[in-house]
């Protein structure tokens, strides 16, 4: 697959950081390896004011709005992907910091509904080395994990999606 915003790169830099990564697939953030290797692998940025990207609003299943533990995995291995590329380039309290919050946000996304995520994303901040995951979620979330900790909040999550996907099928 062709990268959709590739025509905005020289072919040298496209070359250099190769095809779309499709042992990542499904993953809601798939672009945003490729784009992490194209910063990675450039030789200059030009930031340009005034323009934005828009995107296209429709009814369909985008990627980005699947919820299945194939696509949470995929977010995660991207995720890491992304990290491992800049780690190669700088491993500082910043960039680790950085890295927990983005584990952090795919925890509270996923980990409710699929416990094997929470198992990966410990095992992975272990592994390099951060000891406290930092709560980026809707403040009664991030008081309850706080206050009564981290696994009652989620499993509190875990009730309110499974009571909430209960009145939807009751009342369609």
């Amino acid at each position: 697959m062709v990268h959709p915003n590739a025509y905005l790169i020289s072919k040298e830099l496209a070359l250099k950081i190769g095809g779309w990564d499709i042992s990542l697939s499904p993953s809601p953030d798939e672009d945003a390896e490729y784009f992490a290797r194209a910063l990675i692998n450039a030789s200059k940025i030009f930031f340009t004011n005034g323009f934005n990207y828009y995107r296209k609003v429709s009814d369909y299943d985008s990627l980005s709005k699947k919820r299945s533990l194939k696509h949470a995995i995929g977010a995660y291995k991207t995720t890491q992907t992304k990290f491992d590329y800049i780690f190669k380039m700088q491993k500082d309290e910043i960039t680790k910091e950085l890295y927990s919050n983005q584990l952090a946000n795919l925890m509270y996304q996923y980990a409710a509904e699929y416990p094997i995520i929470d198992v990966m994303i410990r095992q992975e901040l272990s592994s390099v080395g951060i000891t406290k995951l930092k709560l980026i979620e809707p403040s009664v979330f991030s008081f309850v994990a706080n206050q009564f900790g981290f696994k009652l909040a989620m499993r509190l999550r875990s009730i309110k999606n499974l009571l909430s996907n209960k009145f939807m099928q009751a009342i369609s």
